[in-house]
């Protein structure tokens, strides 16, 4: 369906957030889910959103921009959406239901096992209300109220997706900076005459070198048709020196 042209995107998106978002999250709002986890969630639901809008890893497209042209949060800010709303949900059941005495539930006994311990539904909960700024000390009462914990919700999912979105493109920018503030060594090298680098006649040096072996070994005469600069070997022109460069000696000088 996703490359059928009489289909529209519109209704291609409507499909994938009423067929396969709801398929990919089923019962999310209970799991523990760790980064490793979220992170291969992530990776399908951008690349089911590449094949939507026809974008190719040749384009370009940073995944931000996916998302703002899709119109569609990341994966993980959908987790901690259905985790908070459940959360909600539980908080307000009756004391007698049994989803809210497991939730409010502790072990009578047990002890902690050394190096560190299982993650757990709550430990995700705490980081989750973090990441949408609602306080820990009077979350349970804010969840009392249904229109006002969901507008909390809400507005907590908008400012995480927008936060990490920032955080994406600055650690890109840093990024983009330390690899142009490295130096390059081909540029380092460049002949002053003919401004090519010396790798290319040096692989090529390398290769013909083999070539010559084999057909020594097989008693036939290797020949070179490429017109340029001698190699020793052979006669070379690809991504080297002209034969006229003053400075060939010095260039081929090994660092």
């Amino acid at each position: 369906m996703w490359n059928r042209r009489g289909i529209i995107l519109s209704t291609k998106l409507k499909m994938y957030k009423a067929v396969v978002l709801p398929t990919l999250l089923y019962a999310c709002e209970t799991w523990t889910v760790h980064e490793c986890h979220a992170k291969k969630l992530n990776g399908f639901h951008m690349y089911c959103l590449r094949r939507l809008l026809k974008i190719t890893w040749q384009d370009n497209i940073r995944d931000t921009n996916v998302l703002s042209q899709a119109g569609l949060p990341s994966i993980y800010t959908l987790l901690r959406i259905a985790q908070d709303r459940w959360t909600g949900h539980l908080v307000r059941m009756p004391d007698i239901r049994l989803p809210k005495k497991l939730f409010y539930g502790v072990l009578a006994e047990g002890k902690c096992t050394q190096g560190g311990q299982k993650k757990h539904f709550k430990d995700t909960l705490k980081v989750s209300l973090k990441r949408f700024g609602i306080n820990l000390d009077s979350w349970e009462n804010l969840a009392q109220d249904h229109p006002a914990w969901q507008s909390c919700i809400s507005k907590g999912a908008t400012s995480y997706e927008q936060s990490r979105t920032a955080q994406a493109q600055k650690k890109r920018e840093l990024r983009k900076s330390i690899d142009n503030s490295l130096p390059t060594k081909p540029a380092d090298h460049l002949c002053p005459t003919c401004r090519r680098v010396r790798i290319g006649l040096i692989c090529h040096r390398l290769n013909v070198m083999f070539l010559v072996i084999v057909d020594i070994d097989r008693r036939t005469t290797h020949v070179c048709q490429s017109k340029g600069v001698t190699c020793g070997y052979c006669v070379f022109s690809c991504d080297g020196y002209c034969v006229s460069c003053p400075n060939l000696n010095t260039c081929l000088v090994t660092v």
